[in-house]
């Protein structure tokens, strides 16, 4: 202090973390900690008096607190509060100003989104889901900055497990067709989406080539299977039989009365 020049070799270090460290928080918060840097010489002796000047790097990164010089142990700190941009590094840099000598420390950070604004599901509603065919479901979230990320702990379910049913992050169309709603729950905010499965009937196979009956008057059942153009069945589906002549057997439905 009794030097008018003072010291001719500044240092600046970090009271926290390495410099190295790249620090993490929510975009647009405070980071947990404050950024507490120390000035002194070469020997290691605290400098009071030096000058601060604090650099951000972050759109919309700023700045609470930050002290403008080094107090009598030589420190000084400011609360870096992150940007508002997951994609990109954000950085801080600290110079301290002595008389005759400078000296610079540079912090990184990332900013790490977790406040879910808005959900999305990964399932095109514009195109069906064939029954038996999967479909993998992801859910990303999106933070009020627009910064998209993985939900999380989504909770996802459909509304009719007769149409659609989840088994583990894929979709699986059936057992009959129709259309349902998927549902996602992440963060207390909730989306829906519709799923349309459907299935294409190919052929309908009876059991029996000829029906025989010895009497008349009695009913005879006719049973078929009907199949889509994958050879799958199809059960949700029922078949109205037709006769060629109604004077010797008229059809009911699924049941031929001789």
């Amino acid at each position: 202090l009794g030097d008018p020049v003072g010291p001719s070799n500044l240092r600046i270090v970090s009271l926290l973390d390495s410099p190295d460290t790249l620090w993490s928080g929510a975009p647009g918060e405070a980071l947990a900690h404050p950024v507490v840097v120390r000035v002194t010489d070469a020997q290691g002796n605290p400098i009071s008096g030096a000058l601060l000047a604090w650099a951000l790097r972050g759109r919309g990164a700023r700045l609470v607190n930050a002290t403008t010089s080094s107090d009598v142990h030589g420190e000084a700190s400011a609360q870096w509060i992150l940007g508002t941009s997951a994609k990109e590094l954000q950085v801080l840099r600290v110079t301290a100003q002595g008389v005759s000598a400078q000296a610079q420390i540079v912090f990184q950070a990332q900013a790490v989104p977790d406040s879910v604004a808005r959900l999305t599901v990964s399932v095109d509603s514009l195109h069906p889901l064939r029954v038996g065919d999967t479909l993998p479901i992801a859910v990303q979230a999106t933070d009020p900055y627009g910064n998209t990320f993985p939900a999380p702990a989504p909770v996802v379910t459909v509304d009719d497990t007769t149409i659609a049913t989840l088994a583990a992050a894929q979709l699986v169309g059936g057992p009959r067709r129709g259309r349902t709603t998927v549902r996602a729950v992440s963060g207390g905010v909730e989306t829906a989406v519709p799923l349309h499965v459907t299935q294409f009937v190919s052929a309908i196979i009876p059991d029996l080539d000829t029906l025989r009956s010895g009497s008349v008057g009695i009913t005879l059942s006719v049973p078929y299977s009907v199949h889509d153009d994958r050879d799958r069945p199809v059960v949700d589906t029922v078949v109205t039989l037709s006769v060629g002549d109604s004077g010797v057997v008229q059809a009911t439905g699924s049941e031929a009365q001789v």
